[in-house]
């Protein structure tokens, strides 16, 4: 049955939370975990960005709680489904519980509220990344391009950081695009600056950006589109969003149609540090 674990050890530093009462615990029965102090979602077994692992009864979170602004006094909502094993019909009113658990994970999040006027409010991974200060963009325009003229980018990728980027593209006479991965020897180019959407964070960026190498080996192509006037591009919702291999170069190579031709791009991304 689903039950809600009372008794837990939130370990901030280490990204972990341990059910006290419990001796082992199997990842498969852990329902969402909310944060009901910071109102924020911090598993999630659907989604493997805030999913984790388990040993005995440890959790290890995938969601990076290091640079989140939590403590391990934070009030966690946890339900947990103990016979995860049970026969199928004995699991048949799970459609009603977890219907029963929105409900009550409101009410947890409302009954931490500690002024009646204060409305409770959830967040997506994106919004509480610039809060947290490792959200970043980088964006800009080019006119007056002529008809096969290129616009390119280097994107470096440090060891320790993951980077989740996501992109949108406007042309105005129409261009291609091609991506690639795995690129490498890159000569030239100019770093581009980008800046940190939390303008009271002093976090900087490990991706570097440059801008228009003069010779590069671009690797392997993992895809192309073409973005014309009035368009954007495909890849600019968030689920689906890029995440980029660790220590890894990719190419971001922008060609012209036409000429009279104008381009603007701007490049998001938020970053978990291992």
């Amino acid at each position: 049955m689903i039950k809600q674990i009372k008794n837990y050890t939130f370990d901030v530093a280490n990204k972990q939370i341990t059910f006290d009462d419990e001796t082992t615990i199997k990842l498969e029965g852990i329902q969402e975990i909310l944060n009901v102090s910071k109102s924020q979602l911090i598993f999630d077994n659907s989604d493997s960005r805030i999913s984790g692992s388990v040993l005995t009864n440890v959790l290890t979170l995938n969601y990076n709680t290091v640079n989140s602004g939590m403590v391990d006094t934070d009030k966690l909502s946890i339900y947990y489904d103990d016979a995860i094993e049970a026969a199928t019909e004995e699991k048949q009113d799970d459609a009603i519980t977890q219907l029963t658990l929105s409900v009550t994970r409101l009410t947890d999040i409302l009954a931490n509220q500690t002024n009646g006027d204060q409305t409770a409010v959830t967040t997506t991974i994106e919004h509480q990344k610039i809060h947290d200060g490792d959200h970043y963009q980088y964006g800009d325009y080019q006119q007056t391009i002529g008809i096969g003229d290129t616009i390119a980018f280097v994107f470096e990728t440090p060891a320790d950081v993951e980077i989740h980027i996501t992109e949108s593209l406007y042309s105005l006479q129409g261009v291609t695009v091609d991506i690639y991965e795995g690129s490498s020897n890159v000569v030239g180019g100019t770093i581009v600056s980008s800046w940190n959407n939390n303008r009271t964070s002093t976090k900087t960026t490990g991706l570097v950006i440059k801008k228009d190498p003069t010779s590069i080996t671009v690797g392997t192509r993992l895809e192309g589109f073409l973005s014309g006037g009035n368009k954007t591009s495909g890849n600019n919702e968030r689920d689906r969003e890029f995440e980029l291999e660790k220590s890894t170069i990719y190419y971001f190579l922008i060609t012209s149609l036409n000429n009279s031709n104008a381009v603007s791009w701007d490049f998001n991304w938020y970053e978990d540090i291992d």
